[in-house]
């Protein structure tokens, strides 16, 4: 549309147009005035989908420069498939589709693509998870499918075993877990602690069954039996979750969940669970505890007493929550306790009840957990928005000190943009994502990567036309270029406990502080997969004194059950200042990656 002060200038110049020669040079200061406001017009129209207004050279773009040039992608899997030591990259072009697998060649720094098909057929899915099952020291592989009405066929979580010669065989007899079901996310964890992987399965709605409305499927757990490959239903784990209505048909304590995860909130040694949960339903915090009666584990809902399933205007309505994707747990404040960060959908004309996207500040040692809740949102003032965080990584990526949170905020071009809420010393943050220039439009499956190995986090994303197609799908590698303050990555391999340790907890003892980080692999709504590791910063003229790390594995002492708690002191001093160690649950440390820990 032209602006009234355009329209003003246009009537003036129409009127001074048959005037005299004097008149005329009127004209010509008019028409370069009228030229000067439709410059601006335009400028105002221009938007910029990728990054910009970046002053601090805090990234560089390497995309081409690894190779991923021409590319494009919604999930991420930075892992090494092939085995040789070296993060590789796997990635899904669309939201459902066939993977494709790069290797990495430490020669020429770059990732190459591979002459054939590690699955040995077409293999589609809506997301994996790369994980040691049978602890063998090779990456086996999981594909989840959504199953809606969108994908091409309808299959039950699938597992392929990883072979030497980095090929996938596909586990054809029965697992157990056969049902085709709308997983939404599959967690990995080890529920009891016995050293097998079990599976804890989100499931959104059900579009399969012939109804007038869409079903509501329970979550569920699944039990990792024999060698790794096998696995019993046990979601009878989950209180009340999959009790069944005959009358009805139906589960009336399901909720459509749409992302999992797995952190040991309560730090008991034993994982808890979290589900975040769509179209107002309630989230779920499930707490892992000891079951006098069954004399067996199980897991209770605490999310209303600990004010995790919506906020306090929509807590007592079955709907009042929100449109969940995400609940990320880590100790942000370096208070011993454990936080969260739960992602959200909502727009500009939701009502004011429904649940912003929100860090939930732990508030008390006690059990049950209890949380401050901070709704956030990202109205520039400008009218109508929408918001849909998909997908967070706590994560320090500035190196100094305190972790950060980096979100995809996607799907509402132009306004929806990865977001960097930077922390600083007082625990506050604000959004620097355009200071820093990775404030990209759209961004999918971000993931976190080192892949020249200085230690620093360097942030893998893809970008989707979703809602614009002027945006040119690509992917966008942006190497961290702050080369701020003393950083390390630290690895667990377990050997009677899992062998990522998924489900423990590291604390990095200081001279300053105590520094808490869980340990998983993937969270969130159909996954992605960062490298394995935590980073860990340093302040200035912080030492490290030890490391402790709850290990997720049972030992016996004296006769009675206990977790393994391992304290790592003389061992780690030779490789103090490393940017990669390995730790070990025996006590043996190592200063590079290695594929297993000996007994």
């Amino acid at each position: 549309m032209i602006s009234k002060s355009l329209s003003y200038i246009f009537v003036i110049f129409l009127v001074l147009s048959g005037c005299s020669s004097p008149e005329k040079n009127k004209e010509v200061a008019v028409s370069e005035a009228l030229k000067k406001e439709v410059s601006k017009e335009v400028k105002r129209e221009v938007i910029h989908y990728g990054p910009h207004s970046s002053k601090a050279n805090s990234f560089i773009d390497v995309t081409k420069n690894l190779g991923l040039g021409a590319r494009s992608a919604t999930h991420f899997y930075s892992v090494d498939w092939s085995g040789d030591g070296h993060t590789d990259l796997v990635y899904l072009p669309f939201h459902y589709s066939v993977p494709v697998f790069l290797k990495y060649s430490p020669k020429y720094k770059k990732y190459s693509p591979i002459d054939y098909n590690p699955f040995g057929k077409v293999v589609r899915g809506s997301y994996l998870i790369f994980l040691d099952i049978d602890k063998d020291s090779v990456l086996d592989c999981i594909v989840g499918t959504l199953n809606q009405k969108t994908e091409l066929e309808k299959e039950h979580i699938r597992i392929y075993k990883g072979k030497l010669g980095s090929q996938y065989q596909l586990i054809e007899q029965k697992t157990g877990i056969n049902e085709v079901k709308p997983a939404s996310s599959i967690i990995p964890f080890d529920y009891n602690l016995d050293g097998k992987i079990d599976l804890f399965v989100t499931s959104w709605y059900d579009f399969t069954k012939k109804a007038s409305r869409p079903a509501l499927v329970p979550d569920q757990i699944f039990m990792g039996e024999g060698n790794g490959f096998k696995f019993r239903n046990a979601s009878y784990l989950l209180k009340d979750e999959n009790e069944f209505k005959r009358s009805e048909k139906e589960y009336p304590n399901a909720v459509a969940s749409f992302g999992g995860s797995v952190c040991d909130i309560d730090q008991d040694g034993y994982p808890d669970l979290l589900s975040a949960s769509s179209n107002g339903m309630p989230n779920r915090m499930w707490m892992n505890r000891y079951d006098n009666k069954n004399k067996d584990r199980i897991f209770i809902n605490y999310a209303s007493e600990a004010n995790t399933e919506a906020d306090d205007e929509g807590k007592f309505d079955k709907r009042g929550g929100g449109n969940s994707f995400y609940m990320n747990c880590a100790d942000y404040n370096h208070d011993g306790i454990m936080d969260i960060a739960v992602g959200e959908l909502f727009h500009s004309y939701d009502n004011e009840k429904k649940d912003r996207s929100s860090i939930l500040t732990g508030s008390q040692f006690a059990f049950p957990p209890k949380f401050i809740r901070t709704e956030y949102n990202k109205d520039d003032g400008s009218g109508s928005w929408s918001q849909g965080d998909r997908r967070a990584n706590w994560i320090d990526i500035n190196t100094d000190g305190f972790l950060d949170l980096l979100v995809d905020n996607s799907g509402f071009p132009p306004k929806s943009r990865l977001i960097y809420f930077e922390q600083s010393k007082d625990h506050s943050f604000d959004d620097t994502a355009d200071t820093h220039g990775i404030n990209l439009t759209n961004p999918s499956g971000t993931v976190i990567v080192d892949w020249n190995r200085d230690g620093m986090p360097d942030i893998l994303t893809g970008q989707t036309n979703v809602r614009d197609s002027k945006i040119e799908p690509r992917i966008y590698a942006l190497q961290n270029n702050f080369k701020k303050g003393r950083r390390f990555r630290v690895i667990l391999r377990g050997i009677k406990s899992n062998y990522h340790g998924i489900g423990g907890t590291i604390k990095v003892i200081t001279n300053q502080r105590k520094i808490l980080r869980p340990v998983s692999i993937v969270s969130g709504n159909l996954p992605s997969q960062g490298e394995e590791g935590e980073f860990i910063s340093l302040f200035n003229g912080e030492d490290i004194l030890k490391i402790e790390v709850l290990w997720p594995i049972l030992v016996n002492k004296n006769g009675t059950s206990k977790v393994l708690k391992k304290t790592y002191q003389k061992s780690l001093r030779p490789f103090v200042g490393k940017k990669l160690i390995v730790l070990c649950e025996n006590g043996r440390v190592y200063g590079d990656r290695v594929k297993f820990c000996k007994q």
